[in-house]
């Protein structure tokens, strides 16, 4: 009866390859693919030494990357104003209803025969009894 040992890697990166390009450079070379620099993919493949597999891997793993800085900034700014907006406004809707809470609390009724003072400052005279 034999056994057998199974071999596992020391650490998680043992038993992978390493890639020779960098993500940044594997969305460069795509880029430049997108944007007609390279003749055609296979000659683009050639030169950098890869297979066309390996190009259809990277289309699909990067190919999100390749949008351009400027417009990710874009998106990610009409996010933002579209957040604040919602902000400002919920913001004002309170600051609005706390003016009104405050207007109405403020309002203080004075005993029968005085005058009442408001938030404001405004004088209201208090209707007196008809019968007296």
């Amino acid at each position: 009866m034999s056994t057998t040992t199974r071999h596992r890697p020391a650490s998680p990166t043992e038993g992978r390859v390493k890639s020779r390009y960098t993500p940044r450079q594997i969305i460069a070379f795509l880029r430049a693919i997108d944007e007609g620099r390279a003749s055609s993919i296979a000659q683009a493949c050639q030169r950098m030494n890869i297979s066309r597999q390996t190009y259809y891997y990277w289309r699909q793993r990067y190919g999100h990357s390749t949008t351009s800085a400027p417009a990710r900034l874009i998106v990610q700014l009409d996010r933002d104003i579209r957040r604040l907006s919602e902000q400002l406004a919920a913001q004002q809707a309170l600051l609005d209803r706390l003016k009104d809470e405050l207007d109405e609390e403020a309002e203080i009724p004075a005993p029968p025969g005085r005058p009442s003072v408001s938030a404001s400052g405004r004088v209201s005279e208090t209707p007196r009894c008809a019968g007296r």
